[in-house]
């Protein structure tokens, strides 16, 4: 980790705050949060955000809140459009029809499959998106890609995702 780099000695000053710190923020990094060191006071965006316990004191028991943050972060983030631009990708890769990539998506986000219902409404709300798009004048070569990236988006900001059961 950009942390570990730095070594034993100071963890402030130009030599740290330079590097380790802009490296914990940066939204190309894709080191899961598990495994990531915490630098006391510079907690990376995301772990703000998501209820992180506060680094510099000893917590029991975190609260829980949801706050609209949450949600654009969710909607906004580098590393969220990212995601879902990766996993349109990949359900594009992966599958030949809109169904197989609607049901992929389901099992790959949820762990489950879609009910009729999410089905249909899942169609519908691609074919609304290319049909906007379109619109707008998005070229053709772009449309089934980003309808992909925008519906992988919207199921990585819901709640289901969130909270899995």
């Amino acid at each position: 980790s950009a942390v570990a780099r730095q070594g034993d000695g100071p963890t402030s000053g130009p030599r740290f705050g330079s590097q380790a710190a802009s490296a914990i923020n940066d939204p190309r990094n894709s080191t899961r949060s598990v495994y990531l060191p915490v630098v006391r006071d510079n907690l990376p965006e995301a772990m703000s955000l998501f209820d992180a316990a506060d680094p510099s004191l000893v917590v029991a028991e975190r609260p829980i809140t949801t706050v609209p943050a949450q949600g654009l972060y969710l909607l906004n983030n580098a590393f969220m459009l990212r995601a879902a631009d990766s996993a349109a990708d990949r359900l594009l890769k992966e599958t030949t029809t809109e169904t197989e990539r609607i049901r992929a998506a389901y099992l790959l986000f949820f762990g489950r499959s879609p009910v009729e219902k999410e089905l249909k409404a899942a169609g519908e709300f691609l074919e609304a998106y290319k049909a906007a798009a379109r619109k707008d004048g998005e070229p053709r070569r772009f449309l089934e890609k980003e309808a992909w990236a925008a519906f992988a988006q919207a199921m990585l900001a819901s709640a289901e995702f969130q909270y899995r059961k």
